[in-house]
């Protein structure tokens, strides 16, 4: 009985790290999966974001030549440095397939927040024009330049610093690109929104 009762024993312990071990395998896969997910989307949203923009930035400068803007020529200059990023597209698929690589996701981290930062701060330059414009010509609109949220430049050299010494950090940068746009994407919905009714207000006069 002893010895068929330590044989059912080792079996099911063996049963049980057996499965501890495939659960572990799927755990890693299916982080693996969301890790490409994550950058992936991150990458796409990226290349959505400035194209849409772009778009919506040749669509008020065509507006302020139609009203006679006298910030119509700054404007388009403004238009012209946007462009030179804007027009920039990363391939998600090639950028997240090539983080198998050693270290390239952290090239990839490097331009999200680059891009994101050179984009927003070319952004500002052409908004602040826009609504000195806007004020001017209609006094009921109340936008200020410091209301448009900007992607802060992060230290790539130091938040890698950082994560290879702690750790944990990694987390910290990982939050970071997904906060920084959202809060960038969420001020453009407000100014777009007022942008569009003040100058609809000014084509009826």
């Amino acid at each position: 009985m002893g010895g068929v009762f330590t044989t059912s024993g080792l079996t099911t312990g063996r049963i049980y790290s057996a499965f501890l071990i495939t659960m572990g395998i799927v755990v890693i896969l299916v982080g693996i999966v969301m890790n490409f997910w994550v950058i992936y989307r991150w990458i796409k949203r990226r290349n959505e974001h400035f194209e849409r923009s772009l778009l919506y930035y040749e669509t008020l400068v065509e507006l302020a030549e139609k009203l006679d803007f006298k910030r119509g020529v700054i404007l388009k200059s403004r238009l012209n440095e946007l462009r030179e990023i804007n027009r920039k597209m990363r391939s998600a698929l090639a950028n997240t397939i090539l983080t198998i690589l050693p270290f390239y996701i952290y090239y990839v981290y490097h331009f999200l927040n680059k891009d994101f930062a050179k984009h927003s701060e070319r952004e500002k330059l052409f908004l602040a024009e826009l609504f000195d414009e806007l004020r001017e010509r209609f006094p009921s609109f109340t936008r200020r330049i410091d209301e448009v949220v900007s992607v802060p430049e992060r230290s790539t050299l130091l938040y890698l610093i950082l994560t290879w010494v702690t750790g944990l950090f990694l987390i910290y940068w990982v939050y970071t690109l997904t906060k920084d746009p959202n809060k960038h994407f969420e001020s453009h919905y407000v100014i777009e929104r007022d942008v569009l009714v003040a100058l609809k207000e000014m084509a009826k006069g």
